[in-house]
Protein backbone atom coordinates (compact mmCIF):
# COMPACT_ATOMS: atom_id res chain seq x y z
CA UNK A 1 0.00 0.00 0.00
CA UNK A 2 1.34 3.64 -0.58
CA UNK A 3 -0.13 7.52 -0.45
CA UNK A 4 -1.78 7.76 -3.18
CA UNK A 5 -4.10 4.39 -2.94
CA UNK A 6 -5.36 6.11 0.41
CA UNK A 7 -9.12 6.93 -0.25
CA UNK A 8 -10.94 9.69 2.01
CA UNK A 9 -13.90 8.29 4.08
CA UNK A 10 -12.12 4.43 3.52
CA UNK A 11 -9.47 3.79 5.06
CA UNK A 12 -7.98 3.94 8.62
CA UNK A 13 -4.45 3.76 9.23
CA UNK A 14 -2.55 3.29 11.90
CA UNK A 15 0.88 4.93 13.44
CA UNK A 16 3.50 2.72 14.34
CA UNK A 17 2.53 4.29 18.31
CA UNK A 18 -0.61 2.13 17.90
CA UNK A 19 -3.17 5.23 17.26
CA UNK A 20 -5.41 5.09 14.45
CA UNK A 21 -6.79 8.25 12.48
CA UNK A 22 -9.54 8.15 9.76
CA UNK A 23 -8.32 9.82 5.92
CA UNK A 24 -10.77 12.36 5.24
CA UNK A 25 -11.07 14.94 2.39
CA UNK A 26 -8.30 16.79 1.13
CA UNK A 27 -5.66 13.98 2.79
CA UNK A 28 -6.49 14.88 6.01
CA UNK A 29 -6.23 12.47 9.17
CA UNK A 30 -8.55 13.14 11.91
CA UNK A 31 -8.77 11.15 14.77
CA UNK A 32 -12.22 9.73 16.83
CA UNK A 33 -13.06 12.66 17.93
CA UNK A 34 -13.31 14.44 14.59
CA UNK A 35 -10.36 16.11 15.22
CA UNK A 36 -7.55 17.35 12.41
CA UNK A 37 -4.46 15.58 13.33
CA UNK A 38 -2.29 15.62 10.20
CA UNK A 39 -1.97 15.41 6.73
CA UNK A 40 -1.06 13.15 4.50
CA UNK A 41 1.39 16.20 2.95
CA UNK A 42 3.85 15.49 5.49
CA UNK A 43 4.05 11.51 4.74
CA UNK A 44 6.32 9.95 1.58
CA UNK A 45 4.54 7.89 -1.20
CA UNK A 46 5.41 4.57 1.15
CA UNK A 47 3.80 6.09 4.38
CA UNK A 48 7.31 7.12 6.35
CA UNK A 49 6.65 10.61 8.29
CA UNK A 50 9.33 12.62 6.27
CA UNK A 51 10.37 14.72 9.23
CA UNK A 52 12.04 12.00 10.81
CA UNK A 53 9.08 11.08 13.57
CA UNK A 54 9.08 7.28 13.35
CA UNK A 55 6.46 7.05 15.88
CA UNK A 56 3.82 9.01 12.98
CA UNK A 57 4.72 6.26 10.34
CA UNK A 58 2.19 4.60 8.73
CA UNK A 59 1.94 0.83 9.59
CA UNK A 60 -1.04 -0.74 8.86
CA UNK A 61 -4.05 0.22 6.79
CA UNK A 62 -7.78 -0.92 7.22
CA UNK A 63 -10.69 -0.17 4.99
CA UNK A 64 -14.05 0.86 6.33
CA UNK A 65 -16.12 -1.59 4.79
CA UNK A 66 -14.24 -4.40 6.33
CA UNK A 67 -15.14 -3.35 9.93
CA UNK A 68 -16.87 -5.89 12.53
CA UNK A 69 -20.36 -5.10 13.09
CA UNK A 70 -22.46 -6.74 16.05
CA UNK A 71 -25.16 -8.78 15.20
CA UNK A 72 -27.84 -9.11 17.34
CA UNK A 73 -28.38 -12.37 18.57
CA UNK A 74 -31.97 -13.83 17.58
CA UNK A 75 -33.97 -17.08 18.31
CA UNK A 76 -36.78 -18.67 16.37
CA UNK A 77 -40.03 -19.45 17.62
CA UNK A 78 -39.64 -23.23 17.01
CA UNK A 79 -36.26 -22.52 19.00
CA UNK A 80 -38.00 -20.72 21.89
CA UNK A 81 -41.04 -23.11 22.44
CA UNK A 82 -38.35 -26.28 22.17
CA UNK A 83 -36.15 -24.32 25.28
CA UNK A 84 -39.27 -24.15 27.20
CA UNK A 85 -40.66 -27.45 26.97
CA UNK A 86 -37.52 -28.95 28.13
CA UNK A 87 -37.51 -30.34 31.33
CA UNK A 88 -36.85 -27.17 33.89
CA UNK A 89 -34.29 -28.88 35.76
CA UNK A 90 -31.66 -28.86 32.38
CA UNK A 91 -30.30 -25.56 32.77
CA UNK A 92 -27.31 -25.56 30.08
CA UNK A 93 -26.86 -25.73 26.29
CA UNK A 94 -23.78 -26.48 24.15
CA UNK A 95 -22.45 -27.74 20.92
CA UNK A 96 -19.76 -30.30 20.71
CA UNK A 97 -17.04 -30.73 18.52
CA UNK A 98 -19.18 -32.66 15.94
CA UNK A 99 -22.29 -30.30 16.07
CA UNK A 100 -24.32 -32.14 18.15
CA UNK A 101 -26.31 -30.09 20.50
CA UNK A 102 -26.38 -31.20 24.18
CA UNK A 103 -28.55 -30.34 26.86
CA UNK A 104 -27.17 -30.44 31.04
CA UNK A 105 -28.26 -30.37 34.49
CA UNK A 106 -24.82 -28.85 35.69
CA UNK A 107 -22.91 -26.46 33.91
CA UNK A 108 -20.28 -28.58 31.99
CA UNK A 109 -16.87 -28.31 30.94
CA UNK A 110 -15.28 -27.76 28.01
CA UNK A 111 -12.87 -30.89 27.16
CA UNK A 112 -11.00 -31.97 24.17
CA UNK A 113 -13.64 -32.83 22.00
CA UNK A 114 -16.82 -32.62 23.87
CA UNK A 115 -18.42 -30.95 26.96
CA UNK A 116 -18.60 -32.76 29.78
CA UNK A 117 -20.56 -33.43 33.24
CA UNK A 118 -20.84 -35.92 35.44
CA UNK A 119 -24.59 -37.18 34.57
CA UNK A 120 -27.60 -35.28 33.91
CA UNK A 121 -27.11 -34.48 29.82
CA UNK A 122 -29.00 -35.41 27.05
CA UNK A 123 -28.37 -35.18 23.54
CA UNK A 124 -30.39 -33.07 21.14
CA UNK A 125 -29.38 -34.08 17.92
CA UNK A 126 -32.83 -34.32 16.49
CA UNK A 127 -32.34 -30.53 17.02
CA UNK A 128 -28.69 -29.90 15.64
CA UNK A 129 -30.13 -28.01 12.73
CA UNK A 130 -31.34 -25.36 14.78
CA UNK A 131 -29.80 -23.23 17.90
CA UNK A 132 -26.96 -21.88 15.44
CA UNK A 133 -26.05 -19.33 18.12
CA UNK A 134 -24.69 -22.24 20.16
CA UNK A 135 -21.11 -22.77 18.72
CA UNK A 136 -18.19 -25.39 19.31
CA UNK A 137 -16.27 -22.25 19.39
CA UNK A 138 -17.88 -20.67 22.29
CA UNK A 139 -15.51 -20.57 25.69
CA UNK A 140 -18.68 -21.16 27.89
CA UNK A 141 -22.09 -22.91 27.45
CA UNK A 142 -25.02 -20.85 26.92
CA UNK A 143 -27.37 -20.91 30.15
CA UNK A 144 -30.82 -21.63 28.83
CA UNK A 145 -32.49 -19.23 30.49
CA UNK A 146 -30.20 -16.77 28.68
CA UNK A 147 -31.45 -17.96 25.23
CA UNK A 148 -35.20 -17.74 26.32
CA UNK A 149 -34.88 -13.69 26.68
CA UNK A 150 -33.33 -13.30 23.14
CA UNK A 151 -35.68 -11.10 20.56
CA UNK A 152 -37.61 -13.59 18.43
CA UNK A 153 -36.28 -13.49 14.55
CA UNK A 154 -37.98 -11.39 12.42
CA UNK A 155 -39.62 -13.22 9.43
CA UNK A 156 -37.51 -11.96 5.76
Amino acid sequence: MKKSDLVAGKHVVQYRDGRFRFVRNYGLLFDSDGLQCHSLDVYDERLNEENGCKTLDIVALYELNEVWKREDLTISEDEKAILRNLPDHYEWIARDENSTLYIFRDKPKKKEFTWFVGFGSRCLNLFDHLFKMVKWEDDEPWKIEDLLKLDVKKDG
